[in-house]
């Protein structure tokens, strides 16, 4: 009766003219039926239940085209089905079996993304190069989860190559070029649910895309599933709690849509010393349909957040303090004071509008706006006043692991070694260590008032608009069409601020590295002022941004075949405006400079064939340009607008050839890819010895033309030994190194010793760095994760993970390896100068292999029609500690310097490491109802 039953609604369902038409029969993992399971459409007001005998037949809106199919059990797990009706109408599931043993909450979605995302200024252990990536893809998952302590970067790229869209608008810094992840950090319940990832060159995305991969975030409620949920995390990484509730109610006819989630994540410290951190997140969603034709969607997001940075260490200091050493920090009236608080205050606004002109068409409409401030604190210790024409003042480096607090300085005359100072300074590192707040403060209390050392803040201003359209047409006949305008319009300003004068009264706002008196000012329109808490000083400049670009592509889908291609135009333009009139630079510096204009275009196309449903065969390629961000244009824009002498866009070249085979039992995707980045530049600063022989200058190290050859091949493999069990192994092999060697100039400020070293306007060129066949630094080249997963019918699972990390390598200096590292002043070759002892001193330090053992663990329970559970996960269970990244010292910048402090017993410039975190945990509990 049942089966007629069915057959009478299918018979029925054929007639419906233009009705779309979804069927199947639910079993579990041992062929079973699974009745009453919950069906819908993600992003439709549709939902049925499957019968007795697991059967369902779902009708779909006529203008529905693509998207997933929700399958929940009747114990509140969950499963996503893609859905495409772009060239049928009716799709038979047949027999569709349902991962009864994978918990409703994704266990690895509970992690903390704002922790893995955080952005510093320079190296840091978070920039890890990865991205929010695919739940369903094992390598992927293995590459977020496992190789993210690591710095592991996946392809060898770093966060600049990545493009991250919120409802279709790209986020994205044009003073870094990479994406903002604190403007969404902590809104983990929507960001992670509403993400799709797309990785390498793809069709399905509307903008250009990135290089390494494009996110699309898209927050409106009828992306989600009605409900509310509450949780809350526990950890010793970044944090130490967190605090989340969010809501959501998906929109009806004539009703509004929303969704509202609040968040905080805080602790005094995280696993290193004296990193506090706080942060509360916000986002108000809210959606109104207006007719089939006409729906809008507005999303507010603020997520404010201030937390304390750590340092990488030397040797010698790693040696005496441990991995958790941080000299930023020190106690001040029984408080935790961290000196290096960066601080993110960023509103942001999206409203979209989409006009679905029929089924196969619509256009969407995209606003974005976002403002605020961005500030990152340290410490001044060079206050000077001004006593008859000479500064006067100055302090020394507070910090603890200033290289003259260490006890290699006192041995670095290896024939007159001060053993006993060696002691001294060794036990006060031991036993202090810390940043010592009240001698500041005792130093400060100068007769006339003024300041040596304060606290004061790097700040960048932000205003930001950004307006674009998209356009849809999905064709019968296999072909869709996707096309994009888009314009971004930016001011940012950037300026100085005390924070805290420290017991002093007011600073001076001098440079005391300037060599004249003309010289001495760092604003002449304000030259005696004196400086007090808020007051903008040492410098004030600001970047306008404007940017347009345009994209288009093409796609067809027929008999096993995918076929695409896309091709994207970019302007972008940078003018530098001058708030002060620097004494060094009084020409070069106040108002605005010449707008630095590049013009880009990119393509990508490729190709994928099921030869049967289980094998399929995938070729990818994209060639792409890409300005630079503006902190690689301006040589030293604080102080005047001189630009990186012919400053070009980037250049990337990639091709992937992927196989994929979808077996009973096994899973297996392998990717071979070969890229080429060319025409990059890089600005650094830093304090450098040995520039032109003896001299000591403060340096803006310009490089230019970096080209990088990348080679490697991934592999993922899943097996199914039981329906309980499964075995996943992940293996990333890597080959990313300097293909040729760039050009290398130094900037610095104009003074007498400049002048005699042939520095013209503050720039000398250094000639070719030889770095070719140096490899790439920023984590391991390769990787390997062998993985075991046990999934009980009783709604518990844990995983243990086991992984290994070799090939890392420490970031070369390209200065001494210019003719800088082997000549005088003169130009002539030091007569100490030896070539196998330089090879041996420019040697790359490769970092040693390690193992690492993870685990993870949860179970989940059913409450009537609500659900609890919780989450465990542990890393580097076994304590290991490792090396995740560092760099060379520019101090010891030609042959005589290097080589008298590689000899000594303890090096005064040895590389700074960053060091992996020991073992750590992250407990999160969650009540959905």
């Amino acid at each position: 009766m049942k089966s007629l039953s069915c057959l009478f609604v299918v018979l029925l369902a054929q007639f419906l003219n233009g009705q779309l038409l979804v069927r199947g029969y639910l079993v579990n993992s041992f062929d079973e039926p699974l009745p009453n399971c919950t069906l819908s459409i993600e992003g439709v007001d549709v939902e049925i239940l499957s019968d007795a005998e697991g059967y369902f037949l779902l009708e779909v809106p006529t203008q529905f085209r693509k998207g997933d199919l929700i399958i929940e059990t009747t114990e509140g797990l969950q499963q996503l089905v893609p859905l495409d009706f772009s060239l049928v109408s009716k799709i038979d599931l047949g027999y569709w079996k349902v991962e009864i043993f994978k918990p409703f909450e994704n266990l690895q979605s509970q992690l903390e993304w704002d922790a893995l995302f955080e952005e510093d200024n320079g190296i840091d252990r978070e920039q890890i190069g990865s991205v929010l990536q695919s739940q369903q893809d094992v390598f992927l998952n293995t590459v977020a989860f496992q190789f993210r302590p690591t710095f592991f970067r996946l392809r060898g790229l770093g966060p600049r190559y990545q493009e991250v869209q919120l409802n279709g608008i790209p986020m994205y810094s044009f003073f870094k070029g990479s994406p903002q992840w604190n403007q969404w950090g902590g809104l983990n319940d929507f960001t992670n649910r509403a993400q799709q990832l797309t990785v390498g060159a793809s069709s399905q995305i509307h903008s250009r895309g990135g290089f390494l991969s494009t996110t699309q975030i898209n927050l409106q409620p009828s992306s989600f599933r009605s409900g509310s949920k509450i949780s809350q995390a526990f950890s010793n990484s970044s944090y130490r709690f967190r605090t989340q509730f969010s809501v959501v109610k998906r929109p009806q006819e004539n009703k509004l849509g929303f969704g509202l989630l609040l968040s905080r994540r805080w602790g005094k410290q995280g696993y290193m010393e004296g990193t506090p951190f706080e942060a509360f997140s916000g986002a108000l969603l809210v959606e109104k349909n207006w007719s089939d034709q006409h729906h809008t969607w507005f999303t507010g997001l603020y997520t404010p957040n201030s937390r304390g940075k750590s340092a990488p260490l030397t040797k010698e200091v790693f040696e005496l303090k441990g991995r958790q050493y941080n000299p930023y920090w020190g106690q001040q009236a029984a408080r935790t004071r961290n000196s290096r608080i960066v601080q993110s205050k960023i509103p942001t606004i999206l409203i979209n509008h989409r006009w679905q002109i029929n089924t196969a068409q619509f256009f969407q409409f995209n606003f974005g706006a976002s403002w605020g401030t961005q500030t990152s604190s340290r410490l001044a210790y060079n206050g000077h006043q001004l006593l008859n024409g000479v500064l006067s003042g100055g302090g020394r480096n507070p910090d603890p692991t200033y290289y003259q607090y260490l006890p290699s300085y006192a041995l670095r005359n290896k024939n007159e070694p001060d053993f006993t100072l060696a002691y001294v300074l060794q036990q006060d590192l031991i036993n202090n260590g810390e940043l010592d707040w009240n001698a500041l403060y005792r130093a400060n209390q100068t007769a006339s008032g003024f300041g040596i050392y304060a606290l004061y803040d790097d700040v960048q201003e932000l205003n930001r608009g950004y307006v674009g359209i998209q356009y849809t047409n999905q064709k019968l006949n296999g072909l869709t069409l996707r096309s994009e305008l888009g314009m971004t319009q930016e001011q940012s300003t950037f300026f100085a601020k005390p924070k805290d004068l420290l017991g002093a009264t007011f600073l001076w706002d001098y440079n005391p590295y300037a060599s004249q008196v003309s010289q001495y000012p760092n604003d002449l329109l304000t030259s005696g002022k004196k400086i007090e808490v808020g007051d903008v000083f040492q410098y004030q400049y600001g970047i306008t941004t404007a940017n347009f670009s345009a994209s288009s592509s093409l796609n067809y889908d027929n008999k096993g075949w995918n076929v695409f291609g896309r091709v994207s135009g970019e302007y972008r333009s940078y003018q530098r405006e001058g708030f002060f009139q620097n004494g060094s630079y009084p020409e070069n510096s106040l108002g605005k400079g010449l707008a630095q204009q590049f013009i880009t275009l990119s393509a990508k196309g490729g190709m994928a064939y099921a030869l049967t449903g289980r094998h399929h065969f995938i070729l990818q390629a994209h060639w792409q340009q890409t300005p630079p961000p503006h902190k690689n244009i301006y040589v030293n824009p604080r102080e005047h607008q001189f630009t990186v002498p012919e400053s070009t866009f980037e250049t990337n070249l990639q091709l992937v050839f992927s196989y994929l085979w979808q077996g009973q039992v096994v899973n297996l995707k392998a990717n071979a890819y070969a890229l080429q980045r060319k025409n990059i530049q890089e600005v650094s600063h830093y304090f450098a010895d040995g520039i032109g022989g003896d001299q000591a200058l403060f340096i803006q190290e310009i490089v230019q033309g970096i080209k990088f050859n990348h080679f490697g091949l991934e592999l993922g493999v899943e097996v199914e030994l039981v329906p309980e069990l499964k075995l996943v192994g992940v293996l990333s092999l890597g080959d990313f190194r300097y293909a040729n060697n760039p050009q290398v100039y130094l900037g610095t400020a104009p003074s007498d010793e400049a002048i005699k070293l042939d520095f013209q306007e503050g720039i000398k060129p250094l000639g070719k760095a030889r770095l070719k066949n140096y490899y790439l630094a920023g984590g391991p080249q390769q990787a390997a994760s062998l993985a075991l997963h046990y999934e009980d019918p009783n709604f518990w699972r844990l995983s243990i993970f086991g992984n290994y990390f070799s090939r890392a390598f420490l970031d070369p200096n390209p200065v001494v390896r210019t003719a800088n590292f082997f000549s005088g002043q003169d130009g002539l070759p030091f007569a100490e100068y030896k070539e196998r002892e330089a090879k041996k001193l420019l040697a790359q330090e490769q970092f040693p292999s390690y193992f690492m053992l993870n685990a993870t663990a949860g179970k989940s329970w059913r409450i009537g029609s609500h659900y609890t559970g919780f989450f465990i996960s542990l890393q580097n269970v076994l304590n290991l500690s490792y090396i995740t990244g560092g760099y060379e010292q520019g101090r010891n910048a030609n042959f005589i310097n290097l080589k008298e402090d590689s000899v000594r017993s303890k090096p005064l410039f040895s590389p700074k490491y960053w060091w992996g975190r020991g073992g750590t945990y992250f407990i999160s509990t969650y009540y959905r109802f």
